[in-house]
Order: structure tokens, then C-alpha cells, then sequence
């Protein structure tokens, strides 16, 4: 399903986390796809991050994937959640005809190679295999996507990583407290697999930056939004696109206050390139 005008790139796309990053990749994603499964190995989401006040021009990159859902809509719009939100997003997006959210349900290997063709998934009844011509990871900083790589024969990513100097860290998209700043190089890698991508911390984590994490969830999704627009996903293309959005964060991160706003402004003047 796809909203008119709307190019429809994928038949299947599976994105892995129900998280911030997870639901934002989803309102990205949903426009250009068939069908949209997002899947989760908790019992169930959050959005504290609705909680978050966010600058403007992340507001708006928010507001941005809510217009893209509304060609979709075949009810009306959610009403619970302040639009702008992720649990705007979330709403929106859960009620979407095309897609279906997969609770408790264990991302554990891709197949395919040179290209990914499907997720093996564990549930209470059992492995499931959910094939699928996309899969965005938004599973944290306890993504497996290193792992799955190292599986198909490929190089795992350079991994950087730094103390955090803010004491207690908020929790990432994965529920977890780490305790220091990790960015995972995607962008280094010689050759990554077709229609595998990764977004939000399951790239780069920044404890005590919770604002700054939700906005480079939300700055991630308006650009794979875009990229989508322009045709299938060259993964080497887009986390250089991701580096970036996410590059002025890691580079300020130790020498501004959690939620100091010239990080998020320099986030945005980042993501405006792509």
C-alpha cells in the first residue's frame, strides 16, 4: 500500500525495534512499502520520549513524517498523543492497514547474501522466517547487525567508543543504561549487503543526551524517508547519510550539558545536506 503519488519501493519491509528510532524508521518507511512489520523482542513500547521538549527544526522533521502518513490513513487520526511526537508517530503509524507489530518477537539472523532476503525470528511458537526486501535495525545499542554481517561473510563495522562524562545515562532504545558514548563506522566499510540499513543508537549511542538521541532518531528517519523517495537503498550511501546526521553529536557531545540545544541545532543544519 502506498499513498498516491507516492513510489512504492519495497513489497516487504521489516524493521527490527519498537523503540524511538524504531517507530520513527517506520513512518519513514510505510509510505514506500507494501507491507510494514515491526518487531520487538519485549513485551511491549514506550515513549517517554514524548516527554523530551525538542527545537524546532526537529519538531518539524517529526511533523514531516506525520504528513507523509496521511494518504495512508483510512481512519482518522489518533488523537491521544500531541502530534510531533513519537508516540504521535507510533499511534499513527500502529493503525496503518499495511502494518503489523510483532511483540515479543526475537530478531536473530538474516539470509541472503549478496543481497537480504529474510529474518529468522523467534516467538512464543516458535522460528519464523519473515521474508522481506528491506530490514531497518533500530534495535539499540544491543543491535545485532555486527553480528549478522560477520555472518554473511562480511566485516564488522569499526566500532569508537568514549567515557561519558554526565553521569547517570538515560536508557537507549534497548532499555539499557550503557555507560559510554559508542558510534559503530558503518560508513568504513568496504561492502555492506543489499537491503540492510541500520539507524538511531543502533549506530551512535550518547548517554546522558537523551534529547539528542531522540532527535538523531527523528533527523535519521526524514532522511531514509528521502532516500527512499529517490528509488531501493544503496546502504553504502546511506550510512554515509547517517554518519553525518549523527557526526555533529559525537563531535560536541563531551563539551555541552545533556540537553544543551546548540548539539541539536548543529544535528539539524547536518541532517539538511542529506
Amino acid at each position: 500500500m502506498a499513498g498516491s503519488g507516492t513510489q512504492v519501493t519495497y513489497e516487504h519491509v521489516v524493521v527490527v525495534g519498537a523503540g524511538v528510532a524504531g517507530w520513527c524508521a517506520a513512518a519513514a518507511v510505510a509510505p514506500h512499502c507494501r507491507r510494514l512489520t515491526v518487531v520487538d523482542r519485549s513485551g511491549g513500547t514506550s515513549h517517554a520520549a514524548d516527554t523530551v521538549d525538542l527545537p524546532a527544526r526537529v519538531q518539524r522533521a517529526l511533523l514531516a513524517l506525520h504528513d507523509g502518513l496521511a494518504p495512508l490513513r483510512t481512519r482518522p487520526r489518533p488523537t491521544a498523543a500531541r502530534r510531533g511526537t513519537v508516540g504521535a508517530l507510533c499511534a499513527e503509524v500502529s493503525v496503518l492497514p499495511h502494518v503489523e507489530l510483532r511483540l515479543a518477537a526475537d530478531a536473530l539472523w538474516l539470509t541472503g547474501d549478496p543481497a537480504v532476503r529474510s529474518v529468522e525470528v523467534m516467538t512464543a511458537s516458535g522460528m519464523e522466517r519473515l521474508r522481506a526486501d528491506l530490514v531497518v535495525d533500530a534495535g539499540g545499542r544491543a543491535s545485532r547487525l555486527p553480528t549478522w554481517l560477520a555472518q554473511l561473510g562480511h566485516a564488522q563495522p569499526p566500532v569508537e567508543t568514549r567515557p561519558c562524562r554526565h553521569g547517570s545515562a538515560a536508557p537507549g532504545d534497548d532499555g539499557e543504561h550503557p555507560t559510554a558514548h559508542r558510534r559503530l563506522r558503518y560508513d568504513r566499510l568496504c561492502s555492506v549487503p543489499a537491503n540492510v540499513v541500520a539507524v538511531g543508537d543502533a549506530i551512535v549511542t550518547l548517554p546522558g543526551h537523551h534529547a539528542v538521541g531522540i532527535a538523531v532518531a527523528g533527523l535519521h528517519a526524514t532522511a531514509l524517508h528521502r532516500h527512499l523517495a529517490r528509488g531501493p537503498l544503496d546502504p553504502s550511501c546511506w550510512f554515509a547519510t547517517a554518519h553525518r546526521i549523527g557526526d555533529a553529536a559525537w563531535r560536541r557531545s563531551d563539551t555541552s550539558s545533556p540537553f544543551r540545544l546548540p548539539v541539536l541545532r548543529g544535528l539539524g543544519r547536518g541532517a539538511a545536506a542529506t
